[in-house]
């Protein structure tokens, strides 16, 4: 009976753990769950451009919110570098 007891007890604290640890771990759940399902559907062999198209789809299809590409200038100790970076893709989740 104490065994069981000690078990509630260490899955309860691991439970608190993670939300504290993970506040967004049902999102981030939601956007892999959709990784693995563009990959299903798709298998392996296709160039970058297309998983990044079928992920646009799902997102779309699932209310997530995301940016495709974004530019940002870098700025290194006193000068603007003269390249700058090209983030592909940004997801972003409202949370109500």
């Amino acid at each position: 009976m104490q065994a069981r007891l000690n078990n509630f007890i260490f899955k309860r604290k691991m439970s608190e753990i993670r939300n504290e640890y993970f506040p967004l771990k049902d999102e981030t759940d939601a956007i892999i769950r959709l990784g693995f399902e563009v990959y299903t559907a798709l298998g392996f062999g296709f160039l970058e451009v297309v998983y990044k198209d079928a992920i646009e789809y799902e997102f779309r299809q699932n209310d997530i919110l995301f940016e495709r590409k974004k530019e940002y200038i870098v700025h290194y100790k006193d000068t603007l570098l003269k390249h700058r970076f090209l983030r592909t893709s940004l997801c972003l989740i409202l949370l109500f």
